[in-house]
């Protein structure tokens, strides 16, 4: 996805979760939240209509009005329209993705992405969680991610932080050292 979607999905998440920073209500975030996550779930099947450019955004609201037609005063309804009437359909994904990272920081979560080869086992996992929480003093949530390419081992990113602990990770160093 472009920066500049990425950018324009944090304004919005914030604006959207957030809409009285003075008052920092995590209740009101949280049902916000679980409200937004709920109908984007519900849209997913029909995202390339609400991305299709060629149809008019008084029919796409009419389509959103009929899927939903007792949430048409919600503060998520009303984000989904503004973002059709703008025809920025496309980036709720990622305003749904980076609410869910702010609601994180709101309730003092990071989030940690794990990519390994293979599946890991919860044991595995638990210790990893353990080890990051330790190194940073916050509490941490654990994704994972498959990658078969990185061969084996595991990749971290918590939030700007990266540790490649995979074997492609080690392959490219040494590939590196050669060629220098």
């Amino acid at each position: 996805m472009p920066k500049i979607d990425v950018m324009l999905a944090k304004k919005y998440a914030k604006a959207y979760l957030v809409p009285e920073p003075e008052k920092k209500d995590l209740q009101q975030s949280k049902k916000r939240m679980g409200e937004l996550t709920l109908m984007v779930k519900k849209l997913s099947s029909v995202k390339s209509f609400f991305e299709n450019q060629s149809i008019p955004v008084k029919i796409k609201k009419e389509v959103v009005g009929k899927i939903f037609p007792h949430h048409n005063q919600t503060p998520a309804f009303k984000l989904i329209e503004l973002l059709i009437s703008k025809h920025q359909a496309d980036i709720l994904d990622s305003v749904v993705e980076e609410a869910d990272n702010l609601m994180h920081k709101l309730e003092g979560l990071q989030t940690a992405v794990i990519t390994c080869a293979f599946d890991m086992d919860k044991k595995t996992l638990e210790k990893i969680r353990s080890f990051i929480e330790e190194k940073t003093g916050k509490k941490t949530e654990i994704k994972t991610d498959k990658n078969p390419d990185i061969l084996g081992g595991f990749q971290i990113k918590v939030e700007d932080k990266f540790m490649d602990a995979s074997i492609s990770g080690k392959l490219n160093e040494l590939k590196k050292s050669l060629t220098n």
